[in-house]
């Protein structure tokens, strides 16, 4: 895994959409956010679907389900239990009062590419936390 930093800091005031999902599922991959598209650039659901067609050009899948947990610790040891070695993106709200991703493996967020390192403080707006995984075909 490659640690890259989001070029965009979210700011929809202003036309900006923060491209923490790029840059995160870049870390995976070992490509900079600036070789991937911007997939969340205002249309979460289009998004995920430009995201997978994408992905599968490259040689991967892109999976990703809905949690619903507690505390963060919660979220992050339902798949770090049974699975302590593979990297995954968790989606959850960030300091900064949006939908935000990190890169965790096992139990732990070993990555935050926000540019302010906002971190996740609960789940996503729709009250869930989002589990993602680019896994090779």
């Amino acid at each position: 895994m490659k640690c890259y930093e989001q070029l965009n800091y979210h700011d929809p005031e202003n036309g900006i959409w923060g491209d923490c999902g790029r840059t995160a599922i870049g870390c995976l991959i070992e490509k900079p956010p600036e070789d991937i598209p911007h997939f969340w650039d205002r249309d979460n659901k289009q998004g995920n679907i430009e995201c997978q067609k994408w992905l599968r050009k490259q040689g991967y899948e892109y999976v990703y389900f809905a949690v619903k947990a507690e505390t963060l610790q919660d979220a992050l040891d339902i798949l770090g239990c049974c699975n302590r070695y593979i990297y995954y993106l968790l989606v959850g709200e960030s300091k900064n009062g949006c939908n935000h991703v990190v890169v965790c493996k096992g139990r732990d967020i070993i990555h935050d590419p926000g540019i302010n390192k906002p971190g996740i403080t609960g789940p996503c707006n729709d009250g869930y936390y989002w589990i993602e995984l680019v896994v090779k075909q």
